[in-house]
């Protein structure tokens, strides 16, 4: 077996490894810091839990009557049928898993009342766009999605529902 060669690489300049002190590893005895030496500890304060408001609506865009729901008086089952996915991705821009656990931990609650969303005949979620609606304020009561984004999922719901013929046309 023929000895290996170690080539330099080119055009980088070849230093010698100088020769560092050994760090003891037995601890070292010293004074504790004074009391200027010490550095502030940071502290962490925990914001007080605000309650959930209690008017009717949290959020409502622009042109949009802020004391009623969109779709409260109108039957929206002949509408489109979204799935947990779905929804979760056009209107929260999360994962269906996350919108799961907010219905798992009770955050679907409209002004302190709780509701359920309908299912298939194979037990599967189904979101109407009334429930989608609900679902919006509810988790914007509980703090659980800004008021730009609950702003923003009404106004794609809002969007929806004109294409389908629940809501009169801007035109």
């Amino acid at each position: 077996m023929a000895p290996t060669r170690t080539r330099k690489p080119r055009n980088v300049e070849f230093v010698e490894p100088t020769e560092q002190p050994k760090k003891s590893t037995r601890a070292r005895k010293t004074a504790p810091p004074t009391a200027e030496q010490q550095k502030p500890k940071a502290t962490r304060t925990r914001r007080p839990k605000t309650e959930a408001p209690k008017a009717p609506i949290a959020v409502t865009p622009a042109g949009m009557d802020p004391n009623k729901l969109m779709f409260a008086e109108k039957d929206t089952t002949e509408g489109p049928r979204l799935s947990v996915a779905q929804v979760a991705r056009l209107f929260f821009d999360r994962t269906d898993h996350w919108l799961r656990l907010q219905e798992n931990k009770g955050y679907f609650t409209f002004n302190g009342e709780p509701f359920e969303v309908g299912r298939s005949h194979a037990n599967a979620r189904i979101y109407l766009l009334a429930d989608i609606e609900m679902i919006i304020h509810a988790l914007a009561q509980n703090h659980r999605i800004s008021g730009q984004n609950a702003v923003l999922a009404l106004m794609a719901l809002s969007a929806i529902g004109k294409i389908h013929g629940f809501l009169p046309s801007d035109d």
